[in-house]
């Protein structure tokens, strides 16, 4: 199973953004897959990270297989032991973006807002970690909530680590969802001169030319972004403009 686009990820944006959820070869059904039973993610976690810790190996795929119980618990509609699953996750690996978004995500369905509230937290608790300032920015363009926090987290991440790839990916973005399509071109083409075959920056920036009226230039990007990523068209359906 594709590594899900929404799973914002251990770096994010083209990482949540593609590393939104890694796997470990020895973890067997320990993995966000829908086709797994749940409650065969559960054991398979736990055998694992008993092990990890007990033979002190693999230790990071931990937090992973952390968020994976989570999830399975989620599935299973246990929603207050998913979260605590998270908030220890969170506790033990302060800086793992995946685990807060999956929080936020958990909560937002009991509150509205709480997702944004956890980005906030997550900021926080690691306010110079440009990789959790990334994980934000992309986060809340992903919701399409606020869309300048998004910018100006994305602003900062880049300021600590300028002229990342990753960085400038999320912030095009942030850009796209903000309607500021020239930005959004701007920031794809440095992201892309820094990685060329980077998908998402590719896809972001065709999206953007076809809000500018450039459908040729546009096409044309989207379909290079298709050839490296078959599966990006699902990936942003319905976020090629604001909320």
């Amino acid at each position: 199973m594709r590594a899900g686009f929404a799973a914002i990820a251990l770096l994010c944006g083209s990482l949540i953004a593609g590393a939104a959820n890694a796997d470990s070869p020895y973890a067997g059904h320990c993995q966000d897959d829908t086709s797994i039973p749940p409650e065969n993610i559960l054991a398979a976690c736990a055998v694992f990270i008993d092990g990890a810790f007990k033979q002190n190996w693999q230790l990071w795929y931990v937090p992973f297989a952390l968020v994976n119980e989570a999830i399975a618990d989620e599935r299973l509609g246990k929603d207050e032991d998913a979260a605590q699953i998270l908030k220890a996750d969170i506790k033990r690996y302060h800086d793992f973006s995946l685990a807060w978004v999956r929080l936020g995500e958990l909560l937002e369905k009991q509150k509205n807002g709480a997702l944004m509230t956890t980005m906030d937290a997550m900021i926080q608790a690691n306010p110079d970690n440009p990789n959790i300032l990334n994980s934000a920015c992309w986060t809340r363009a992903k919701a399409g909530q606020q869309l300048d926090a998004a910018i100006a987290d994305c602003n900062e991440s880049l300021r600590l680590r300028p002229a990342n790839a990753q960085t400038l990916d999320s912030r095009a973005f942030a850009y796209l969802r903000n309607r500021q399509y020239a930005q959004a071109i701007t920031d794809a083409n440095a992201a892309l001169a820094i990685a060329p075959k980077m998908a998402t920056s590719l896809y972001v920036r065709g999206l953007a030319e076809l809000k500018s009226g450039n459908a040729a230039a546009g096409n044309s990007d989207i379909a290079a972004a298709t050839a490296i990523s078959p599966g990006i068209a699902d990936d942003y359906r319905g976020l090629d403009a604001g909320p």
